[in-house]
């Protein structure tokens, strides 16, 4: 299978408000420190893996994917979402992620309080569960290998035979028959 990766929305993600990426052929992607280039490959491996591109889990010190304000402060009752519009093989092939706040009025008070999270997942426009999200997502590509394509930190981080083994299993080539 090949997915390619055509079109990438992203809103309330990060210090990102509102993006839309049309991606070609080649897409170059630069900026000056703190403008949000890791911003686009965190948003990717959100909406797939749930982490960041370093394989972090939202919501801990290294990966906070809701807005801040100018304090560092959560910016509240915002949607998180992330589309990828992308091919699989030939065929149209979208995902979708948003994360709603879940506030709660308890019997007999007047104020909300924060119960967390809720996330939402779309395949090609229908609500889909989260295991069945998944599911799907691993027949495409496992998170290991999206981290180690994603990120060539991660990548020269392996023993040049383990680099070797997982570029050999992306190509299929079979070594041994040359």
């Amino acid at each position: 299978m090949r997915l390619t990766l055509e079109k990438m929305v992203i809103s309330n993600f990060k210090g990102i408000r509102d993006l839309e990426i049309d991606f070609g052929h080649v897409t170059k992607i630069s900026g000056a420190n703190g403008t949000g280039k890791s911003s686009i490959a965190d948003a990717f491996a959100w909406v797939l893996f749930n982490k960041d591109s370093q394989g972090n889990a939202p919501g801990t010190a290294d990966f906070q994917e809701k807005p801040r304000d100018e304090d560092g402060n959560e910016i509240h009752n915002l949607d998180t979402t992330v589309e990828l519009y992308c091919r699989l093989d030939t065929m149209p092939f979208n995902l979708r992620r948003t994360q709603r706040e879940n506030w709660v009025k308890k019997r007999g008070s007047t104020d909300s309080v924060f119960q967390g999270n809720v996330s939402t997942y779309w395949i090609n426009e229908v609500e889909t569960k989260l295991t069945d999200f998944r599911s799907r997502i691993s027949e495409i590509v496992s998170e290991e290998a999206f981290r180690l394509i994603g990120s060539l930190s991660a990548f020269n981080a392996l023993d040049w035979k383990k680099r070797r083994e997982h570029l050999l299993t992306m190509t299929d080539i079979d070594a041994d028959s040359y």
